[in-house]
């Protein structure tokens, strides 16, 4: 293949980049599909059984009552909601992470049929909104501190960033400290083609490259035997 490198240092670079990448991306499905999920499921499925719960105790309120008691329940749950976000400009929308996207959306669906409609308000301390169709009329329910606040999608990203660097890092200097000892059989076969006895290359490193750096020590001391002999 033409857009391999030539050189045994540049493709063993490329297989090494090329499997911890594959590996990472491995891990994040294996991640995705192991972990996120099955949590974004669990916490959605729990907070759904809780606003149904919440929508049949409502419900079960005389109309009358229902108003006030909705008022109360809001009042709690501003105090214990967290410090609101600082207003965002009249054209900018409210920004949310992909995983509390997903949230929202799955509670919604496990809500559907239930007259219960799901949003998010920023300016309630990121709390959601449960916009319930009862006897009485319609009212907006307060949920704090249900709304997952941080994602660790991109703690995970930057982790696994920095773990492929390191990686990549580590296998490059692996590789040269591989590759030097050939370079040095190579340039000291040049220099015994071109007549000139190289020095005695140093027999260190792995053992198959020692072997080797040991039966071309051999190979120049044997051939300058046969020289000094004739």
């Amino acid at each position: 293949m033409s857009w391999l490198p030539r050189s045994l240092f540049g493709r063993n670079a490329l297989l090494i980049v090329l499997l911890i990448v594959l590996s990472q991306l491995g891990s994040a499905l294996l991640l995705e599909h192991l972990v996120v999920r099955p949590r974004l499921a669990q916490l959605a499925d729990s907070i759904a059984r809780s606003i149904s719960a919440i929508h049949q105790g409502i419900a079960a309120l005389p109309p009358a009552q229902q108003q006030a008691f909705v008022q109360r329940f809001n009042e709690q749950a501003r105090q214990h909601a967290g410090p609101a976000p600082a207003p965002a400009p009249a054209l900018a929308q409210p920004v949310l992470t992909a995983f509390q996207r997903h949230f929202v959306d799955a509670v919604s669906r496990r809500l559907a049929g239930q007259a219960v409609e799901v949003s998010w308000r920023p300016e309630e301390g990121g709390s959601l909104a449960l916009r319930m169709q009862l006897p009485g009329g319609e009212q907006t329910v307060l949920l704090p501190g249900v709304l997952p606040e941080r994602d660790f999608a991109g703690t995970w990203l930057l982790m696994s960033l920095a773990i492929v660097v390191l990686a990549v890092a580590g296998a490059l200097w692996f590789q040269w400290r591989l590759n030097r000892p050939l370079a040095r059989v190579v340039g000291a076969a040049h220099s015994l083609a071109g007549g000139r006895p190289p020095p005695p290359l140093p027999q260190d490193g792995p053992t198959e490259v020692a072997t080797l750096s040991h039966s071309f020590n051999q190979l120049v001391a044997s051939l300058d035997r046969a020289e000094r002999e004739r």
